[in-house]
């Protein structure tokens, strides 16, 4: 087992006293920093919190007002309510706090589409990994980011992908009211559940971030050792996405090798 730990001192005393904060107990930890506390399997730097209610743009300013009063104006470097001119369901958070040397990126979201209730790991309240692999199969299939494919790997290394596809499919026709659109609906993406070619679409990676929208801080991978290494991770996990198609009768595309 290694040594090394994935989420540094500074991260995990920021999730802390963000998550003591009254406004933000209905929110939990999304995101790699989720795995990366579970797993130890990567460097995350990030903290992204969502909620399965809408709080509203009222909500939003009032977690702002209390972030603000936790920490003082030499840790903020911006804190911003982005998106609510699309709706109140879709306003997000963007957080930027100094905490000794590093900058902390923090992302609040909410009215996401959560089917589980939080687990409790090492005292923090955590999204379950089967809904964080239901936001991370949408997520690769818009973003070819190499962080969303490496946690993804992980995740069907313990759970098999077409379980996690045939759950995904379910909460899809669970959420289908317009009260259920949240932050991510605005760019009506294709869900892998329709097309599974969707799933490849992080092979090759080419990571663009979009305007208005959360994002990586850096697609750069910090694997922890003895962890394996993102060749190998793409290897298996188009292994695992051709299965899928064998299984459900899809003919998988003829890729060039792993680079």
């Amino acid at each position: 087992m290694s040594t090394v730990d994935a989420v540094s001192t500074e991260l995990r005393q920021t999730l802390t006293r963000l998550q003591a904060l009254p406004s933000l107990q209905g929110f939990g930890l999304a995101g790699g920093t989720n795995l990366a506390l579970r797993f130890n399997h990567r460097e995350s730097i990030d903290l992204d919190l969502f909620s399965g209610q809408m709080v509203g743009q009222t909500g939003m300013e009032y977690i702002m007002a209390e972030i603000e009063k936790e920490f003082n104006a030499s840790e903020i470097r911006r804190c911003i309510l982005e998106n609510v001119e699309e709706g109140e369901q879709f306003g997000f958070i963007r957080l930027l706090l100094a905490v000794g040397a590093k900058t902390i990126k923090v992302e609040i979201i909410q009215n996401a589409p959560l089917l589980d209730e939080f687990d409790i790991v090492e005292g923090y309240r955590l999204v379950s990994v089967k809904d964080i692999g239901h936001l991370k199969l949408m997520s690769i299939s818009s973003r070819a980011a190499q962080k969303d494919l490496y946690d993804l790997d992980l995740i069907t290394d313990k759970s098999d992908l077409g379980t996690l596809m045939e759950a995904l499919a379910e909460k899809e026709a669970r959420f289908t009211t317009q009260a259920d659109w949240w932050l991510f609906d605005l760019d009506e993406p294709t869900s892998p559940t329709a097309d599974y070619h969707l799933l490849l679409a992080a092979d090759p990676i080419d990571y663009k971030p979009k305007v208005g929208r959360p994002y990586h801080s850096t697609d750069a991978l910090n694997i922890i050792p003895p962890n394996k290494d993102i060749k190998a991770a793409k290897r298996q996990w188009r292994r695992k996405v051709f299965k899928l198609m064998r299984d459900n009768g899809v003919e998988s595309p003829k890729l060039g090798p792993v680079n």
